[in-house]
C-alpha cells in the first residue's frame, strides 16, 4: 500500500507545499527530535541553514558513512556496504557538493562568511557530541552517516 505524500503530511500535522517530497516530510519530523536537528531548525538565513546541514552536515555523513562502509565490508556484510557505497553515498555527495556550491554563490561577503563558519562549526561540534552520546550510551563505534 502505497501513501500518498499530502495523506501523510495530514497525519503528521504538517502543511505540504507542492513541491516538498514525502522524505524531506518525515527528515522534517525526525529534525526536530534530537539536538542538531533542532539547532539546523534554529537557524535564520539560507546561508547558515547551508553552511550547517547541507554542507557540513552532508559532508559529515560521507566521512561517517565511508566508516561504516570499511566495517561493514569488514564484517562480512557485502549487501549493507554496497548499499552505502552505491546510493546513499553518491546522494550525500551531491548534496555536500551542493552546499558547496550555494555557499560559493550566496557566501560572498564577510558577513556571511561568518555567519557560514559559526553554523558549520556548532553543527561538527554538535555531532561529537551526538556520537560521544552515542558511544557512551550504546556502545556504538561506528554509526552510519547524518
Amino acid at each position: 500500500m502505497s501513501v500518498a505524500p499530502t495523506d501523510l503530511a495530514a497525519a503528521l500535522h504538517v502543511e505540504l507545499p507542492s513541491a516538498l517530497s514525502l522524505g524531506q516530510i518525515v527528515k522534517a519530523r525526525v529534525l526536530k527530535h534530537y539536538e542538531g536537528g533542532r539547532y539546523l531548525v534554529s537557524l535564520e538565513g539560507a546561508v547558515a541553514r547551508v553552511a550547517a546541514g547541507q554542507f557540513t552536515r552532508e559532508g559529515i555523513a560521507l566521512v561517517r558513512n565511508q566508516c561504516f562502509i570499511e566495517f561493514c565490508e569488514s564484517a562480512g556484510d557485502h549487501e549493507t556496504a554496497s548499499l552505502y557505497r552505491d546510493i546513499i553515498q553518491p546522494d550525500e555527495r551531491h548534496h555536500h557538493e551542493a552546499g558547496r556550491t550555494l555557499l560559493g554563490i550566496h557566501a560572498g561577503s564577510y558577513e556571511a562568511q561568518n555567519q557560514a563558519r559559526r553554523a558549520a562549526l556548532r553543527t561538527i561540534e554538535l555531532a561529537e557530541e551526538i556520537q560521544e552520546m552515542a558511544r557512551l550510551r550504546a556502545g556504538i563505534m561506528r554509526a552510519p552517516g547524518c
